[in-house]
């Protein structure tokens, strides 16, 4: 978990938490495509179908593979007791991840912090408005249940025999000369 460091400015403090509740999302994103994809190259569960694409529909797999006979059955309900931990609504998820941030300082020197989207697919324009105080909360809470979560996946993994993942060695990132630049100076 990240202890809070100091900062010189509220903008800081929002920049920090917004970044660390990106963090700890990726955090369960990659735990939980670990163990699903270590599950679907055994031999237990070769009769399922192929990785979906989306968090929903990953979930919604590797529940399934929890739910059939084989060796992740005995640790379902771990599992099930592990996603409640990290259950957030996806809108604050999505806004927190994808939304435009502002900030507006009132008269009486509190801070609110507004997160602004599109929803396309509803037409509409979604926002989430909070403080400080209460993204450091709701941040700190998620990332301690997703470290734990990280933990449980990567036990559940060595105890049913999971290997990891075949693949072939890493490759360099050959997107945008001009971030290479960036990152080098």
């Amino acid at each position: 978990m990240y202890g809070e460091p100091d900062f010189a400015t509220p903008l800081q403090q929002i920049v920090f938490w917004r970044g660390a509740f990106i963090h700890y999302y990726t955090i369960v994103e990659h735990a939980t495509d670990d163990l699903l994809l270590r599950a679907l190259i055994s031999d237990h569960y070769s009769g399922f179908a192929k990785v979906p694409g989306g968090w929903p529909n990953r979930l919604t797999l590797l529940g399934k593979l929890f739910d059939a006979p084989g060796v992740l059955q005995r640790f379902a309900p771990p599992w099930r007791k592990a996603l409640v931990a990290l259950t957030i609504e996806q809108k604050t998820r999505h806004l927190l991840a994808h939304g435009m941030f502002a900030s507006e300082l009132s008269e009486d020197k509190q801070l609110t912090l507004t997160f602004t989207a599109y929803n396309f697919s509803k037409r509409r324009r979604e926002v989430l408005t909070t403080t400080v105080e209460k993204l450091r909360h709701l941040v700190t809470t998620f990332g301690e249940a997703a470290e734990a979560y990280n933990a449980l996946i990567a036990g559940i993994a060595q105890s049913a025999g999971l290997e990891p993942f075949p693949v072939g060695p890493s490759q360099p990132y050959e997107g945008s000369p001009e971030l290479f630049e960036l990152v080098e100076r």
